[in-house]
């Protein structure tokens, strides 16, 4: 597959990783593994080397560069292939360079770039006292909120972009500007949302596998890669991982809409997810960040969402306890009745309110019950049919005629949803709704201009305050809420079990049914809280900040010098 401009009805399908150019002010040489043999280059590499395409294509390094670059080159090749981090400062005509390395599966890419002599001799003080900094401060903050605006006012003067922001996704893959620090003039973002449109999901993809992203200037030519397709195995450069990857010219036009010239993001990864992004942006002119800027972001960076998945975790279980201990006396008495319908409807008050809902619908036992529910049975009873093909045991929904577009919908029917599932095979659920809420949106510029006259995707040109009045969703159902809603459910089926087992007339095959489900409840529950174990024993190894801060003075480290002009 080659790269190709993508249009209005394939914009999410446009192959940016193969996007088959890079930005100019650098320069990429892809090697074979195996025996070092040049099989794709940048096209001004031809300029760089004084060799013609032709002949680079199909020789070596060795016969390329000199032999001091050489040495340290095939030592690192020799002992550290591995090594994403390999950096090698070297001259070539007496103008210094910086190469940087990293490895595919079975290619070696090296990215060359200019080197800043200047800034070779304070890069390292400066960015490993940076870095130590924020591991110090970046404890104290107790809210996403606070630790966003926080890493802003520390990053801003190392990096020199006119604003840089914090934005979060939600549900809807919708982002926000939850963070925002400024100059002087700067249109201000702070508060407004951006349609997941923005970012189609092959870009979250990247950004997920790769945590830096910098464009340098939207007004360069960008640089094509020669061959397009590789004779080896007839494919396309896979420039995922390559900093110097270039632009889809949409993503150009839209930060030329909004009146950039340079941008600069870092992802924030929660849970192996792309929470959200901080964001750079400069209009008064190009802005390339140097490698030891981009290491000291991207280490930044993994201290940031280690910092916010810890928040975001901390206000989970404080949520859950807080729950908890509202619902202590309620959960009781249901672990104790002997008729689940009457037992909700005599906790009704303290039950929603936990949940903070406005009805409920309960069918177990061959019976069903409802406490506020205002639609209709038949509405009920559609809605209902829908949840044997809902595979999660706690499923939520703010719209949901979004998920089931063919139910009707008017003001007095619920507009969201929380279905705790009981049994699968005995079609037993518990659901809570919400009615719904109407909502005042403020984006970023009017989400839905898209496009020009013709068919060619065209991103819209105003990112100013605009008002969307929604209408059909309820209040959102947040992780607090949703972990409480796991932990409830194991509560009321440990209380059906119970009675199950205890009441003969139940008959043997819904006690067999109920003990099959529950021990697979149970060895899937034992997998997640290994799982969990597993995780955060990974998180304090890998953010063990005192070992971090040395690791990335180390990684800062000026690189290793040669020089020899050719």
């Amino acid at each position: 597959m080659n790269y190709s401009t993508p249009t209005l009805d394939d914009c999410d399908k446009e192959p940016i990783h193969i996007i088959g150019s890079i930005q100019s002010y650098g320069y990429v040489l892809v090697l074979n593994r195996a025996d070092l043999i040049i099989e794709q280059v940048s096209k001004n590499v031809e300029r760089l080397l004084d060799t013609p395409l032709d002949i680079i294509i199909g020789s070596t390094i060795d016969d390329l560069f000199p032999f001091s670059f050489l040495e340290h080159f095939n030592h690192y090749i020799n002992d550290a292939q591995e090594n994403h981090h390999y950096s090698l400062s070297f001259e070539l005509n007496k103008k210094p360079y910086i190469l940087s390395t990293h490895v595919g599966e079975r290619l070696l890419f090296l990215e060359i770039e200019p080197d800043e002599l200047d800034d070779r001799k304070t890069s390292y003080h400066r960015y490993a006292e940076l870095i130590e900094t924020v591991s110090h401060e970046i404890e104290k903050p107790e809210s996403v909120e606070e630790v966003s605006e926080l890493v802003l006012r520390l990053m801003k003067p190392m990096l020199g972009f006119d604003r840089m922001m914090v934005y979060q996704f939600d549900e809807d893959e919708h982002g926000e500007v939850i963070a925002e620090l400024a100059d002087d003039g700067a249109e201000k973002y702070l508060g407004l949302k951006f349609p997941a449109t923005d970012i189609p999901k092959q870009a979250r993809q990247l950004y997920l596998e790769n945590m830096i992203r910098g464009i340098w200037d939207v007004n360069d030519t960008p640089v094509a890669i020669y061959p397009e397709i590789r004779e080896s195995d007839q494919k396309p450069l896979d420039l995922t991982h390559s900093f110097l990857r270039s632009v889809s010219p949409i993503h150009v036009q839209y930060l030329k809409n909004m009146g950039l010239r340079a941008s600069f993001s870092i992802s924030i990864v929660v849970r192996q997810k792309l929470w959200g992004m901080l964001l750079c942006h400069h209009s008064s002119g190009p802005n390339r960040l140097n490698i030891h800027q981009r290491r000291a972001s991207s280490f930044i960076g993994s201290m940031l969402s280690q910092k916010i998945s810890g928040l975001l975790e901390e206000q989970k279980l404080n949520g859950l306890r807080t729950r908890m201990k509202g619902v202590r006396e309620t959960v009781s008495s249901l672990l104790n009745a002997e008729n689940l319908h009457q037992a909700l409807a005599d906790n009704k008050s303290a039950l929603l309110q936990s949940f903070k809902a406005d009805a409920y619908f309960l069918s177990h036992g061959g019976e069903t019950s409802k406490e506020d529910v205002e639609a209709s049975a038949d509405w009920v009873d559609a809605l209902c049919l829908k949840f044997a093909g809902i595979k999660p045991q706690v499923f939520h929904t703010h719209h949901i005629t979004t998920i089931f577009p063919d139910l009707s919908y008017d003001e007095n029917q619920p507009a969201g949803l929380l279905l705790i599932k009981l049994s699968r095979d005995l079609n037993e659920f518990l659901v809570f709704f919400r009615n719904e809420q109407p909502q005042t949106v403020n984006w970023g510029g009017n989400p839905r201009e898209r496009s020009n006259k013709t068919n060619a995707l065209h991103p819209r040109h105003s990112f100013s305050l605009w008002k969307e009045e929604l209408r059909g969703s309820s209040v959102r159902w947040t992780p607090e809420e949703l972990l409480f809603a796991e932990e409830f459910r194991m509560h009321l089926i440990e209380n059906i079990l119970i009675l199950a087992t205890r009441n003969s007339y139940t008959g043997g095959f819904e006690v067999r049914k109920r003990l099959e489900e529950r021990n697979i409840e149970l060895e899937a529950h034992n997998q997640k809280l290994k799982s969990e174990i597993e995780r955060l024993q990974g998180m304090e190894s890998n953010f063990n900040l005192n070992q971090e801060v040395l690791n990335a003075r180390k990684s800062l480290a000026e690189p290793k010098k040669v020089k020899k002009n050719k």
